[in-house]
């Protein structure tokens, strides 16, 4: 399992090795789009991907999770090092209006994709399916703070963000968290710099004995207070 760090920020757009014993045309077309990705501008990075539409292979996956996060402007490490810290904080956070909220909430206000909420589902769709934890688990923080925002009526704060936990969609966050925990952060080990993040992902199913809805309930209390208790 490795640690969200910069370094493993790099790695969600490195270079890919593939390895396959698919048809070589199918190949060529994972390279070629990998290769165009590389250099991509964010205006061209999702034709890159385009060759690569219907194929259902993980480094499809991971090609086509990278290149929506390329078109929406998060290509470098510089627009994930700092929100990436504050995600394992203490659960402290002098931005939030009770001083209390959970450090995964306040990366949010920076790890969103504004009110863009098809590109947040798209991200959560292809990422997920890529067989690698780190994609699953920004995707999801992606996903929940761009809801965040379109309930926030386009206000990226963390207070902001904290007053529109309520109007979340339980059902739908509680769906979000059982394929995250099992794409993303069932393997998440102590000391990893995701683990308050999966933690309280992992907190909110409690224990397999929540509804989806009871699920997603959990989490809104979690990222409201990472010591919140849920009934």
């Amino acid at each position: 399992m490795k640690k969200i760090t910069t370094a493993a920020v790099i790695g969600l757009f490195a270079t890919l090795s593939f390895y396959s014993c698919s048809p070589n045309q199918e190949v060529n077309d994972l390279k070629e789009a990998q290769l165009c990705l590389n250099k991509a501008e964010a205006s061209a990075a999702m034709n890159c991907v385009s060759k690569i539409a219907g194929n259902t292979s993980e480094n499809a996956y991971k090609l086509r999770c990278s290149a929506i996060f390329i078109s929406k402007g998060f290509g470098t490490p510089a627009s994930f090092a700092t929100a990436i810290d504050q995600m394992n904080g203490s659960g402290s956070n002098g931005s939030c209006s009770g001083g209390t909220c959970s450090g995964s909430l306040a990366a949010m206000s920076t790890l969103n994709f504004g009110t863009d909420t098809a590109s947040a589902n798209s991200a959560v769709s292809e990422c997920t399916q890529s067989g690698v934890s780190i994609y699953a688990q920004i995707s999801s923080i992606f996903k929940i703070g761009t809801d965040l925002v379109n309930l926030a009526a386009g206000a990226t704060d963390v207070t902001s963000l904290e007053g529109a936990i309520g109007g979340l969609n339980s059902a739908d966050l509680g769906s979000l968290v059982q394929t995250v925990y099992t794409t993303g952060c069932a393997q998440v080990k102590e000391g990893d710099s995701n683990q308050q993040y999966c933690t309280e992902i992992s907190n909110a199913l409690g224990g397999g004995n929540y509804t989806t809805t009871q699920i997603g309930d959990c989490l809104k209390i979690k990222l409201n207070d990472p010591n919140g208790v849920c009934p």
